[in-house]
């Protein structure tokens, strides 16, 4: 490799590090929710990964290579899934909750934490990015209910903002594996690797060209071009 190229790409490399360095580490108050006994304690974000320090027993430490999901929610709740298996509960992924307090800037972690965890990571914050181009109130389905809230398509991503705690959701493009709808007043959203698929029951319909133009949006980087939306059957 020549001596200007190893240059330009450790520079790089200093510029990646310095615009991870204002977020990173982040130290908030935070409880486990465990069932039965809560533990407060410190949570940490490092460049490393993630640690706990609860006020009693064992710290615990984990890498970003060790987590499979990461999910941070603008009200400072944390939902944490590792690759690694607990044998008492059926060989199932371990699965950790936090509710931390003090976040000032979650979007700022947030980008951090996307940094590192590329796909593993979804936020879920109710934050402006790109332009916005369609709003409804909508309802999010699970089981027999679910929270109300609007329903926000952006330039780059799509929104499902609600007043109820920890059920705002903020999906870009990129983590958006497609949409499909039955009805005009229906809407289903799926993420990559069969993370979610989140069910909406829109108050008003989605337009059929905000439709078209987004499930464009989202496949033509899969080289499908036009002459696949005459296809496209689920609408």
């Amino acid at each position: 490799m020549a001596l200007g190229s190893q240059a330009q790409r450790f520079g790089m490399i200093l510029l990646a590090a310095a615009a991870l360095a204002p977020a990173l580490p982040v130290e908030l108050n935070a409880v486990e929710k465990r069932l039965g006994r809560d533990r407060p304690g410190k949570l940490r974000f490092s460049v490393e990964g993630l640690a706990f320090s609860p006020l009693k027993g064992a710290a615990r430490q984990w890498s970003f290579s060790q987590i499979q999901r990461l999910e941070l929610t603008s009200e400072g709740e944390l939902y944490m899934t590792l690759y690694r298996d607990v044998w008492w509960k059926g060989e199932r992924d371990e699965r950790l909750h936090f509710i931390t307090t003090g976040l000032a800037d979650p979007a700022a972690l947030s980008e951090t934490l996307n940094a590192q965890l590329g796909e593993r990571f979804i936020p879920r914050l109710p934050l402006v990015r790109g332009a916005e181009i369609w709003r409804a109130g909508a309802k999010l389905l699970r089981g027999w209910g679910g929270p109300e809230g609007d329903f926000v398509l952006s330039s780059d991503g799509w929104r499902f903002v609600s007043p109820e705690r920890g059920q705002s959701i903020t999906t870009e493009d990129r983590l958006t594996a497609g949409i499909s709808s039955s009805g005009d007043l229906q809407l289903s959203v799926a993420t990559h690797g069969g993370a979610r698929q989140y069910e909406f029951q829109l108050k008003v319909p989605l337009p059929r060209d905000v439709y078209d133009a987004w499930w464009l949006r989202l496949n033509r980087p899969r080289g499908l071009d036009l002459i696949q939306l005459e296809k496209e059957p689920s609408r």
